[in-house]
């Protein structure tokens, strides 16, 4: 299955942040205003937890596939339904990450907060927080990914803001991949 690289995410990101007033007032009060320092022979990253969060807070809320898929290995019964041997399962994603049961009443809000205590404390059920899938079909480029997402992040949030064009229009396009259907419109200045 395809997956997506820092190229998709931090725009994501970058629009979660410059769309959400909740977003820019939990960043101001949790994120050091210089999360990276740097001279000639150190890189050195202050509050890169944070940052963790808010990346896991923008996949929750924006997954970069819709869905996923497994094939029943063996007759299953979920309540009054029974869903036989080798059937095909689709997980649509964005509902997984923003059912108030699992996530609590503001599941579709943006809280980066809710990930303080890991995954496990995020929701009621560790194995429903899945951007990268999970069990033995996890992306492999998961670390990766992550790293590269900070390490983006960490440079560009103490040197730029981030706001959404008053051309912005968030619509979702939901194919293999949830994009957005017209691009992402953000208005970059540097502080």
């Amino acid at each position: 299955m395809p997956g997506l690289g820092y190229q998709e995410i931090i725009p994501r990101a970058l629009t979660t942040i410059g769309g959400h007033v909740s977003a820019l007032s939990w960043m101001d009060v949790n994120i050091p205003s210089y999360i990276v320092k740097y001279d000639d022979s150190n890189l050195n990253f202050v509050g890169l937890m944070q940052l963790k969060m808010v990346i896991q807070e923008v996949l929750r809320l924006y997954p970069g596939v819709a869905f996923v898929s497994r094939e029943a290995l063996q007759e299953v019964k979920l309540g009054k339904l029974r869903i036989p041997k080798g059937v095909n399962i689709w997980i649509w994603l964005l509902a997984l990450h923003q059912d108030p049961k699992l996530w609590g009443p503001d599941a579709d809000k943006f809280n980066p907060g809710r990930f303080a205590n890991g995954i496990s404390g995020a929701c009621t059920y560790p194995h429903a927080y899945a951007p990268f899938g999970v069990g033995a079909r996890i992306c492999p480029g998961q670390s990766l990914a992550m790293l590269e997402m900070k390490v983006i992040l960490a440079l560009m949030l103490p040197n730029f803001s981030f706001s959404l064009s008053p051309n912005y229009c968030h619509a979702p396009h939901f194919g293999l991949l949830l994009e957005p259907k017209h691009g992402v419109h953000l208005l970059i200045r540097k502080i």
